[in-house]
Order: C-alpha cells, then structure tokens, then sequence
C-alpha cells in the first residue's frame, strides 16, 4: 500500500519503532521491578526497525537503471548530514540550556558538565548516549549509495551476505568492548540495510515474490534466535539484548528481523481507510527522528517535576512529545527551514 510518494507500511513501522522507542527510555528508569525489565529487553527491536524502513526509502525511490551524477551524491549527502547533525546540536544546546537555567525542573537525564563531554558529545565520539543513532545513520548516509549497488549486484550479493552473516555470529560470542561500538556499529547495521534494500527492490516488481522473502526472513530468524538463545545461555552469557546491542550481534539482529517481519506480514496485507489514523501514523514516521530528541527533554521534565507511575508517565511523556513536534513542526513550516532532495536521489523521510 502506498500514500502518494510515501510507503504507508513502512510508516507504520516506524511510527511503532519510534514509539516503541519512548517507551523504553521511560521504562530503563524503572527497572528495579522485573516485569518493568523484562519488558524494556523486549522493546529493544525498535532500531532494526529504524534503519530498514530508512534503508526500504532509500532503495525504493531511486530507480536500478539510473545513473546518478556524482555531483547529486554529493549534494544529497550533504543535505543528509545537515539533516541529521542540527537537530542533534539544538537537541544538545536546548537541553543543556533547561538544565542550566531551570535546574527545579530538569535534572540533566543523560548530561554532565563536563568540557570534555561536551566536546565528545558534539564529535559524536561519545558523550551523551543517544548521539551513537545520529552517528549511525551519519556512517549509514555516507555508505549507502555504495551498499545499495552492492545489494543490486546478484553475483557478489550472495557472498556478501554470508559474510555478513558471518561476522554477526561471531560478535555474538566474542563482544567488542562497548566504547569501541561507535566506530564500527555501522558494519552490523548494514545486515539491516541490506535486508531493506533487497525487500524494497523486490516489492517494486513482484509483491508475491517480497512477501515469500519476509516469510523466509521471519523463519530463518526465528531459528537463529533459537538456536543463539540457546548456546549463549549454555555458555553462561547474558541474554539481555542490552548487552548484544553495542555492537550489534546476529542475536540481537535476529531477534530484530523476526519482530520486523511480522510487523510487515501484518501491516502489509491490511488497507488503512480511517483518515485520523493514517494522518497521525505518517506524521509520527516523518517526524520520529524529531520525536526521538524531543522526548528526552520532555522526559527529563516530567521525571523531575511529576509523581507519576510508570505507564501514567509514558502517555503523558509520549503526548507532550508529539505536541511539542508537532509544534516545531509547524514552526518550520512557517519559517521554510525544510529542505528538498532531488528527487532522482530520494528522500529518507
């Protein structure tokens, strides 16, 4: 099903990963009580699902056989960097600023006052936690017009997902220590890609044939995650996903595809007539990456001012999110702060 020049199942996706997403930032400060736990481990496929539903635009609106000008690369990445890189910095200068000036009211969730942090934060080498996404989809932006090609080629594809495959499942045994997850994540990640890329060219021409690849994904992961689930608790290693997640590993991955793949079987083979709905569902899609910084700072308000329990504080949390993005939203409107993409190259909204 697709909305004009949108994929309305791919924003479901993300409208559920960004969700999904919120809901785990509230829940990691409750996890003093098990079912709170074991719930946010669970929640932890929402980025497997960020990056394919970017990976599925991206292939899907650039067609196989033309040739893009290096020079509409250039701009596109460009434009792709600055898009991503600001609203970090005014995520990272609004918050700080709060903290600062109102400190009844925030208490700096996720900050420190500290130069130095300040300065890994900006560099995106470390520093605030949640600038390791930014950082992703930076690594992600530069090599995708590189892994998209590569996705096309039917005689390296093969051997390049072995290898992938490969290298997944020995992370999986062998960790990489966490500080070091930055700076090669984005290898990892690219397994998600490709998925994305190959589904997405594969629907374009034969629906049918995309469905029977989601079902053999959704199986194939299944028993991947079995069968890792099973030898990582036999040889006395955590099963938390948390743990899995900084680089991630063909277990966590796994576990990423089967939940991603169901949300395709479902959401796919399902028509969406209610107008409301579909309006909200695409703007929580189009506007996720703004939702993913606002809440931060919206939570740290609501934990610092109010008394609430837990799911109490993810509908208020989740609700001023979306009203402050909205509002932002419209603010840039008035303002013409929104850029534009050639449309020969994409959009990865």
């Amino acid at each position: 099903m697709k909305t004009s020049t949108r994929f309305f199942y791919i924003d479901c996706i993300r409208a559920v990963a960004i969700i999904g997403m919120v809901i785990t930032h509230v829940l990691a400060l409750h996890l003093d009580s098990p079912g709170m736990s074991i719930l946010w481990n669970y929640l932890h496929f929402v980025v497997v699902g960020l990056v394919f539903c970017s990976a599925y635009v991206f292939a899907a609106s650039r067609p196989k056989d033309e040739v893009i000008p290096r020079r509409l690369w250039v701009t596109w990445f460009g434009k792709r960097v600055f898009r991503l890189y600001l609203p970090f910095i005014l995520y990272v200068l609004v918050h700080y600023s709060l903290w600062y000036a109102l400190p009844t009211l925030f208490w700096g969730y996720g900050l420190h006052k500290s130069v130095s942090y300040v300065i890994s934060t900006l560099l995106l080498t470390g520093g605030v936690d949640i600038g390791w996404l930014t950082l992703l989809f930076i690594q992600l932006a530069i090599l995708s017009p590189f892994l998209l090609t590569v996705s096309r080629n039917r005689k390296i594809m093969p051997l390049v997902f072995i290898t992938y495959t490969a290298i997944t499942l020995i992370m999986s045994f062998y960790r990489i220590p966490i500080q070091d997850s930055r700076m090669i994540g984005w290898l990892p990640w690219s397994y998600i890609a490709f998925l994305g890329y190959v589904y997405a060219d594969t629907q374009k021409h034969d629906a049918r044939l995309a469905n029977l690849y989601v079902r053999g994904a959704l199986v194939v992961g299944v028993l991947l995650f079995i069968i890792l689930r099973i030898t990582i608790s036999a040889l006395g290693q955590s099963l938390m996903f948390s743990v899995h997640k900084y680089p991630p590993d063909l277990y966590y991955l796994s576990y990423g595809i089967i939940l991603t793949s169901l949300m395709l079987l479902v959401i796919s083979n399902r028509a969406f007539t209610f107008s409301p709905v579909t309006r909200f569902i695409t703007f929580l899609s189009k506007r996720a990456y703004a939702i993913f910084f606002i809440h931060i700072i919206v939570l740290d308000f609501v934990w610092t001012t109010m008394h609430l329990v837990w799911w109490e504080e993810i509908i208020v949390i989740g609700t001023l999110s979306v009203l402050a993005t909205y509002v932002w939203d419209r603010l840039q409107k008035k303002l013409s702060l929104r850029q534009t993409y050639d449309p020969r190259l994409g959009d990865t909204d």
